[in-house]
């Protein structure tokens, strides 16, 4: 009969009575929590409070232009020696040179890059600089992954490869 009832009404569905629910919804709730919480004690300090007698503090104020001079005489280091500080062993052009000799000397034109490191001295990272910016061309022979598959070559010989 209710569901009879539902179908005849319109489609904004049953409309029940508002005390139905009321014992099951609770319309306001109050929680005390002011036992947890504690005011916290101020701490008042005077700017003009001196340090105790016999207590000796390792801070105090100093004007920025006395630190600076106490840096400036400890340190003593002027601009060219800054600039040797920044500057660092990076030569690609001096290292594509040990490998262009290193090939001549050989009387190759091209050869594997493990071969490079052991008869040049350079390490892997230089040796691979120095063929992507040392005007060599680089060829990998075998997997993607074995670092024996790439090979560095110069110019004329990866020409003359490429138009046979």
């Amino acid at each position: 009969m209710l569901v009879q009832q539902w179908q005849r009404r319109p489609s904004d569905g049953p409309v029940l009575d508002e005390d139905l629910f009321s014992e099951f919804v609770r319309q306001s709730f109050h929680l005390d929590l002011s036992d947890l919480v504690a005011v916290p004690e101020l701490y008042l300090r005077s700017v003009s409070e001196k340090s105790q007698e016999g207590v000796e503090s390792a801070v105090e104020y100093r004007e920025k232009a006395d630190v600076l001079a106490e840096l400036e005489s400890l340190v003593e280091l002027d601009a060219s020696d800054e600039f040797e500080c920044l500057s660092y062993d990076e030569d690609v052009m001096a290292w594509a040179e040990v490998v262009r000799s290193w090939l001549t000397r050989q009387g190759v034109e091209s050869a594997a890059i493990a071969q490079l490191q052991e008869g040049t001295g350079l390490s892997l990272v230089r040796l691979w600089l120095a063929g992507l910016l040392g005007g060599f061309w680089l060829e990998q022979r075998g997997e993607f992954y074995e670092g024996a598959g790439m090979v560095i070559s110069t110019e004329t010989s990866a020409k003359r490869g490429s138009k046979s």
